[in-house]
């Protein structure tokens, strides 16, 4: 039937209205489901925000639920540039003083120069092998066609090498230099094979002039990739006078004189560039070392002198050595772990002689504060956003979409009590038992409060302590304590004291029980199964010696892995009904109403289609029928007429 009806042609009825007003009237079971469908997807809306905010809040927790991640430490160096420092949980706070006496230094070789990358670099068909720090021998097939783009590759395409392979373009010739991927002594690389090679690698070092920024002349000095070898240097290539005195001359044109020194000052060469010097001739100022002067001018003055310095560098394989508290050390690496223990040396530069630079050590108590702060906020957030969609607005006289839930009020209760109470497991000698004891307490609308000050002197006095309440701790007492190594736990153990009781013969567990309970064995580990809070606890145990051998284990899961268990109860998704959280159930139950709700709505659509219909039917029969009528009374009319 047409949507555009022109009513009431022969009754005069806008009978259409009629209708509409009608079906507002059939229609309000249906609004009124439709509105508990809003409803319902705001109450899913709500819970999904909720859930949100409670896995931010695990996240948090769970990057902060040990006391290796809780125990942050501080490392300052006297001078950062030269040593740089870093320190994890490990490090203890103290002082100590590091002198860098060498860095650590990686191989390179580059070869003898050739007019092209395409040039055979074989003389013969066979092997080239490269030996580096791992010491394993890398062999690739050659022959008397392999060039120095083909070398190149083929050391490059093999992910075991332990070198690097590039070309470089030193003005003149083609090099191929082999760099080591690591650094010390240890990555010296060798080279061998069964092909001749027509080129000689050697060690060498490549550096770049550097212009003082005070030089008035315009000229640069270029350094070219000769081999050379050595301790690292730096020459110093200073102008002492331009047609012997004072002035800026012309390369090519005025006579020039320059000196140069090493870096103990000793005068390696003089250099006289007259009016028949060339720019980008060489010059050789060492046996090693070749330059050339590009075109421009070279000043001298009564204050200034112009002034270029070339530093080389040693390319040979090297450890580091330092001195940690006068104690020398070596190592491969620039980068010097656990010589201090849990802190880390990266060696920038070599220290002056006799200036020692000084490296702190001490708890970050800023950092931890930091650690506890992101927490509360993220606990507080959980806090407000349950408030939030719980609320009574008092001007539309209606409630959030969780109004008056006590399951959303159960997710503030629980996370409250948890926070509140004593942790399981807790060693009765801890010198804090709650949090409140720091300055961490629940406040208003049950949110977390910190007392700043309060929490400052507690970290101040008794930092690790502090940590205990947060993170997950435990301590094996007993005669066989030594023989039992903490190796992990699941979110199923629960903090406690457990008998520990371990059979061994021929150095095989033959029983194991913890708290009683037989425990999964598996080589040198024991695991807690269920019967207890154990569960999930696994221990390594040291099968050295035969015996009966027995311990108790103190487990503190701490405050945060409580949280996150609580939290992981509201909030777990897994593939079984099992591992299903309590806001997927509860989202689950919302579904299955919205469903009920749509299986309703559309029927009663169908069925309300089905009364408009019927409706207007009896109205356009109506119509008809008064239509009938007047024709015939018109007909009627004009025979009595």
């Amino acid at each position: 039937m047409p949507d555009t009806q022109i009513t009431g042609l022969s009754s005069g009825i806008q009978w259409k209205d009629t209708v509409d007003q009608l079906m507002q009237i059939e229609r309000q079971p249906l609004i009124k489901k439709q509105k508990r469908v809003k409803e319902y997807e705001e109450k899913k809306s709500a819970w999904s925000q909720i859930s949100t905010q409670l896995n931010a809040l695990k996240t948090t927790l769970e990057g902060m639920d040990t006391l290796s991640e809780l125990s942050v430490k501080k490392a300052v160096s006297t001078n950062s540039k030269t040593l740089s420092v870093r320190a994890n949980e490990k490090a203890t706070p103290g002082n100590y003083s590091v002198e860098i006496l060498q860095k650590a230094n990686g191989h390179k070789l580059i070869s003898e120069g050739f007019s092209s990358t395409s040039d055979p670099i074989f003389t013969s068909e066979g092997t080239f092998t490269i030996e580096g720090y791992s010491g394993e021998e890398i062999s690739f097939d050659v022959n008397t066609e392999t060039n120095l783009s083909e070398l190149k590759n083929k050391i490059n395409n093999n992910t075991k090498s332990d070198v690097t392979a590039s070309i470089m373009n030193d003005g003149t010739n083609y090099r191929l230099i082999l760099t080591s991927k690591n650094t010390g002594l240890k990555s010296a690389v060798t080279l061998g094979g069964t092909a001749t090679m027509e080129v000689d690698f050697r060690d060498v070092a490549i550096s770049d002039f550097k212009r003082n920024k005070q030089n008035i002349g315009t000229a640069s000095i270029q350094s070219y990739g000769k081999n050379f070898q050595g301790i690292s240097n730096e020459y110093t290539f200073t102008v002492d006078s331009v047609n012997g005195g004072e002035g800026e001359g012309t390369i090519g044109v005025d006579n020039i004189s320059l000196s140069v020194r090493d870096i103990n000052g000793n005068l390696i060469k003089s250099i006289e560039l007259d009016s028949n010097y060339v720019a980008g001739t060489k010059i050789s100022i060492t046996d090693d070392i070749e330059i050339s002067f590009d075109s421009g001018t070279l000043a001298k003055s009564s204050t200034v002198s112009d002034t270029y310095t070339l530093e080389t560098t040693d390319p040979t394989a090297r450890d580091s050595i330092i001195e940690v508290e006068n104690i020398r050390v070596s190592n491969e690496s620039n980068a010097v772990k656990n010589v201090i223990e849990g802190v880390t040396l990266n060696l920038n530069d070599i220290t002056e002689e006799n200036s020692p630079i000084n490296v702190t050590i001490e708890n970050d108590i800023s950092g931890v504060k930091a650690l506890i702060s992101d927490f509360a906020e993220k606990y507080n957030s959980v806090i407000n956003t349950v408030r939030g969609y719980q609320k009574w607005d008092e001007e539309l006289k209606k409630g959030g979409p969780l109004f008056g839930d006590s399951r959303a009020t159960d997710i503030i209760t629980k996370l409250n009590s948890l926070l509140s109470n004593i942790n399981a497991g807790i060693d009765e000698s801890q010198y804090y038992k709650t949090i409140s004891q720091v300055g961490v307490s629940i406040k208003s609308e049950g949110k977390i409060s910190i007392d700043s000050k309060k929490l400052d002197d507690s970290l101040k006095d008794n930092f690790q302590e502090v940590l205990k309440l947060f993170g997950f701790d435990y301590e094996f007492t007993g005669e066989g304590s030594d023989k039992f190594i903490y190796k992990k736990r699941t979110n199923n153990t629960i903090g406690g004291k457990y008998n520990i009781d371990v059979n061994i013969v021929d150095g095989k567990i033959t029983s194991a029980k913890i708290d009683g309970v037989d425990a999964k064995v598996e080589g040198s580990f024991i695991t807690g199964k269920k019967g207890n809070g154990a569960v999930g606890l696994m221990i390594e145990v040291d099968r050295s010696v035969d015996g009966n051998f027995s311990s108790e284990v103190r487990v503190s899961t701490g405050k945060n892995i409580e949280l996150i268990n609580e939290v992981y109860e509201f909030t777990k998704n897994g593939s079984l009904d099992s591992e299903k959280g309590k806001i997927y159930y509860i989202n689950n139950s919302i579904d299955t109403s919205i469903e009920s709700l749509n299986d309703q709505i559309r029927s009663m659509e169908y069925r309300l289609e089905k009364t408009r219909e019927l409706m207007e039917k009896k109205w356009l029969a109506m119509e008809s029928a008064l239509t009938k009528l007047k024709g015939q009374s018109s007909r009627v009319q004009a025979m009595q007429g």
